[in-house]
């Protein structure tokens, strides 16, 4: 598989690298794996294992011409951070539950047909989130997304990994067990101190429309995206949920978002517990977040790279005015209906992954004395 805009790159050994613990590689055998790779035209050398920064170094020192990783989100994020600015091609293959940027390229989520999409993928040079030095691909959060994380992980062994019974207790113990956290946040230089019940830094920005929960059309924007959710209860959660299920969220008085290119989070806590890509972790504030803008070579499936931002809304104006000329109603043509009700599973468990996920009971309940740097300071919490 030549790559057009790489000249003189010739793809076709390639290291694949297998997160045993995910989900979808249950019961894939080595052999299925390197067939699947050699029907493609690729000469696949593979590499198991349950630690994946062992895994990558192995596959960066066998000199393949790319590496390819099967698993979830949170194992891509490792081969992001292994691989940023070496110019060695990533190939991804979704083997986890939300497979969240493989689905922002448009890759397949069928191990099959992404292996095939592969040969005739193309280069695409993405842009990464860095937080105190942790590499992220897709998001960082912090607050209720943390705090359902670790709720879910303790019901999980008891209720079972996708049950609606273990989805429902975790949430009636979200807003329990979740308080508001006050933190200071400083946005290319512009401060203020506030309590939020949910932060999330994105690299680059989630896209408003319907179908398109949690999906982001650019990924080299060259910028992030701070999300705060500050004063919501259960009810206002929900809210915020069926706003975002159809595609019109940004305009909810739940949330705020602002562009930047450099955020930093203080708190008084000495550790905070934050999700990077879905792996729940602890970092010592200040938090501090930065853009690196087209540091990795991402593969993707051939068309994903030449997709700009406003393509879906040039397309459904299009659309509205070819029905609109032969006199047919748009909203049918376009594909609109009055109401969500063909959400289906994957859009499900990509907002259960993101959104609701990632943290516990007791966590960041620690409250050391005020910093003296911010003694003084009004407790106001903003408007």
């Amino acid at each position: 598989m030549r790559i057009s805009s790489f000249p003189g790159m010739d793809v076709r050994s390639v290291a694949l690298v297998v997160n045993e613990k995910a989900g979808a590689t249950a019961g894939i055998s080595r052999r299925d794996l390197a067939a699947l790779f050699r029907e493609a035209g690729f000469a696949p050398r593979i590499m198991e294992g349950a630690d994946a920064a062992e895994c990558l170094a192995a596959a960066r020192s066998a000199g393949a011409d790319a590496i390819a990783v099967l698993g979830g989100d949170g194992t891509v994020s490792h081969a992001a951070q292994a691989l940023a600015g070496t110019g060695i091609p990533l190939a991804i293959l979704p083997g986890g539950t939300a497979n969240l940027l493989a689905r922002d390229i448009g890759m397949p989520l069928d191990l099959a047909s992404a292996v095939a999409a592969l040969a005739a993928a193309v280069p695409l040079a993405i842009d990464l989130g860095e937080v105190n030095g942790r590499i992220f691909v897709s998001k960082c959060t912090i607050g209720l997304a943390a705090t359902f994380s670790e709720i879910r992980r303790r019901l999980k062994a008891r209720i079972g990994a996708r049950s609606w019974a273990g989805l429902a207790a975790a949430f009636l113990l979200l807003f329990r067990r979740a308080p508001r956290l006050r933190v200071r946040v400083n946005v290319d230089g512009a401060c203020e101190e506030v309590r939020v019940r949910f932060l999330a830094v994105l690299n680059n920005e989630y896209d408003e429309g319907l179908g398109r929960m949690f999906r982001r059309s650019r990924l080299d924007g060259g910028h992030l995206t701070l999300y705060t959710v500050r004063h919501i209860g259960p009810l206002g959660f929900l809210r915020l949920a069926a706003r975002m299920a159809v595609g019109h969220w940004k305009k909810s008085r739940y949330l705020r978002y602002r562009r930047a290119e450099k955020v930093e989070i203080e708190s008084r806590r000495p550790l905070l517990h934050v999700t990077i890509d879905g792996d729940l972790c602890r970092l010592a504030p200040p938090l501090r977040f930065s853009v690196r803008k087209r540091s990795l070579v991402l593969m993707v499936p051939q068309g994903r790279s030449r997709r700009q931002p406003g393509a879906r809304t040039a397309k459904a104006a299009g659309t509205k005015e070819r029905a609109a000329a032969s006199g047919s109603d748009w909203r049918k043509s376009a594909g609109f209906l009055p109401v969500p009700c063909t959400i289906d599973r994957s859009i499900f468990w990509s907002y259960r992954m993101t959104v609701l996920l990632p943290y516990g009971p007791d966590l960041n309940r620690s409250d050391p004395e005020r910093p003296a740097r911010w003694r003084g300071a009004s407790s106001r919490t903003g408007p």
